[in-house]
């Protein structure tokens, strides 16, 4: 039941089993599924990760989107992820029976700009 039109609040046991219940639904149909697991509660541990996380944050559109991203990692609720060049793709278990998916584009880097990038971060590291 809801209340004031708002969803009726779900626990994170609940979160889980359910993600935990479609992957395993998944991998009799899809057996390369990869979902994203975490140990712990960080979700990035390298250098690269937390300054990508970083910068992401800077760009996000709407102030929730983040924070519910997280959330699904965290649930293991993001089931499946591909990189493949410049995209990344995703299989994330939300609130409805089925899954749905999520994909991102980059834009590759110029050369000249990638170049800098490398020299940048040579110099930070060499300090």
């Amino acid at each position: 039941m809801s209340y004031w039109e708002f969803p009726e609040y779900v626990t994170v046991a609940e979160k889980k089993a359910k993600a935990t219940k479609k992957l395993e639904q998944l991998r009799k149909k899809m057996p390369g599924i990869a979902p994203v697991v975490i140990e712990g509660k960080t979700l990035a541990r390298t250098w690269w990760g937390k300054s990508w996380n970083r910068n992401l944050e800077r760009y996000a559109d709407y102030r929730n989107r983040i924070g519910r991203g997280k959330s699904y990692v965290r649930h293991g609720a993001v089931l499946d992820l591909k990189i493949k060049g410049s995209q990344v793709s995703a299989l994330v278990q939300g609130t409805r029976a089925k899954p749905y998916e999520v994909v991102i584009r980059i834009a590759p880097v110029k050369k000249a700009n990638w170049d800098h990038i490398r020299k940048q971060c040579r110099a930070s590291c060499a300090r």
